[in-house]
Formats: structure tokens, sequence, C-alpha cells
């Protein structure tokens, strides 16, 4: 499990957690609740959800507008989630 609860993700910040976790099979939790992403973080870190073992992937908590979630939407089509968290 990879927590970043409460902490602001910007760009760079998600750079570094998207190579951080990039072929990582054995991480299967993402929490980046209340990161206040930004739409550059969020498309580096579903670029790379697909080359780890995330099964859960919370993004509760940040500001997402239908941009970041077509990027999701987009992104996820073949990564295969259990659950994705985007309550408010």
């Amino acid at each position: 499990m990879l927590f970043y609860l409460d902490f602001v993700v910007n760009d760079d910040t998600a750079m570094v957690v998207a190579n951080g976790i990039k072929n990582k099979t054995n991480l299967n939790e993402l929490n980046l609740s209340g990161t206040d992403i930004t739409e550059q973080g969020l498309k580096a870190i579903i670029e790379v959800l697909g080359s780890t073992g995330v099964k859960v992937l919370n993004l509760s908590k940040n500001s997402l507008q239908n941009s970041g979630a077509k990027i999701i939407a987009d992104g996820i089509v073949n990564v295969p989630l259990h659950t994705l968290s985007l309550h408010r």
C-alpha cells in the first residue's frame, strides 16, 4: 500500500510517484485521497497504473472535473482495478 493522504501532489510529485510505482507488481493499493492532484499529475499516475499490481485506487476528496474523469475513464480501460474511489 502507498498512501499520500492530504499531501499536495503537484505535477513534479506526481511524476516522482509515477516513476516510483512503475512496474511495482506487488503494490496493490494507491491512496491519493485529498491530494489536490492536478490533471497533469493524474495523467502521469494513470499512464503507469497498468504496469503495477494496483487493484484499489483512491482519488477521493480531490477536485476532479469532467476532464479529470475522462483521463481516468480513458486510462483504466485495460487496468484490472477492483475498487476506484472518487467520492468527495
